[in-house]
C-alpha cells in the first residue's frame, strides 16, 4: 500500500485491513437500519499498479489495453515529455514488459486511467449509496498530442471546458454534490 491506501487494487472488495466484504455489508445493513449513510472514498483518477486491469494493459490484453495513458518515449528512453507528478519526479513510468511509458500525476505506483476509454468510463459507474469522490480535478483524457492534452488541463482559456466535461461525469452520478475538490453525491431523505 501506497499513498495511505490511495492505491485502489480493487473497487470492488475491501482491504483486509479493515475486515471481509461480508463485515462491509453488514456494517451498511446496520446503519441503514438506524438511519445513519456510510460514506466512503472513491479515487476514479487512478488505481494501484498492482490491480487487474493494469496488468492486463501492461499484456495489451482485449479492451483493457488502453485502460491506462500509455505513450512512446523520446529517443535515448527519455519519456513522452517532461511532465512532473504531484509527488516530485517524472510524470512517467517506464514499463519494460509493454516497452511504453505510462502516465501517473501520483505515486509511480498510482497509473492514471484513460477516461476517453468507454471501458473505462463503464467500470467507473458505481452503486454505493454515497461517495466522496477525491481528486476529480485530476481525470484525464488521453489526447492524441499529449502536449494538447497539457494545454487542454492547464489552460486557464480552456477551463471551461474541463468544468464541463467534469460536470457532465459528475451529473451522471444520483444526488452529486461538489465541495473543495471533494464530490459528494448518493441518495439521501431530504
Amino acid at each position: 500500500m501506497v499513498d495511505f491506501g490511495y492505491d485502489v487494487a480493487d473497487f470492488k472488495d475491501i482491504d483486509e485491513i479493515f475486515g471481509k466484504l461480508i463485515d462491509f455489508e453488514n456494517l451498511i445493513e446496520k446503519a441503514k437500519k438506524i438511519g445513519l449513510k456510510v460514506i466512503l472514498d472513491l479515487v476514479p483518477n487512478h488505481t494501484s499498479d498492482e490491480h487487474y486491469w493494469f496488468q492486463m494493459s501492461l499484456n495489451r490484453t482485449g479492451k483493457y489495453k488502453d485502460y491506462y495513458i500509455w505513450a512512446d518515449g523520446k529517443k535515448n528512453n527519455q519519456p513522452p515529455n517532461n511532465w512532473i507528478s504531484v509527488f516530485g519526479g517524472p510524470a512517467w513510468s517506464f514499463s519494460k514488459m509493454r516497452n511504453q511509458w505510462y502516465f501517473h500525476q501520483f505515486h509511480e505506483r498510482q497509473p492514471d486511467l484513460n477516461y476517453s476509454n468507454p471501458y473505462v468510463q463503464e467500470e467507473m459507474r458505481v452503486s454505493v449509496v454515497i461517495y466522496k469522490v477525491k481528486l476529480c480535478k485530476n481525470l484525464m483524457q488521453r489526447s492524441q498530442s499529449l502536449n494538447r492534452a497539457y494545454l487542454f488541463l492547464c489552460r486557464t482559456g480552456n477551463y471551461h471546458v474541463l468544468v464541463k466535461k467534469r460536470h457532465l461525469w459528475i451529473s451522471r452520478r444520483r444526488g452529486a454534490a461538489y465541495f473543495r475538490n471533494e464530490l459528494h453525491f448518493g441518495r439521501t431523505s431530504k
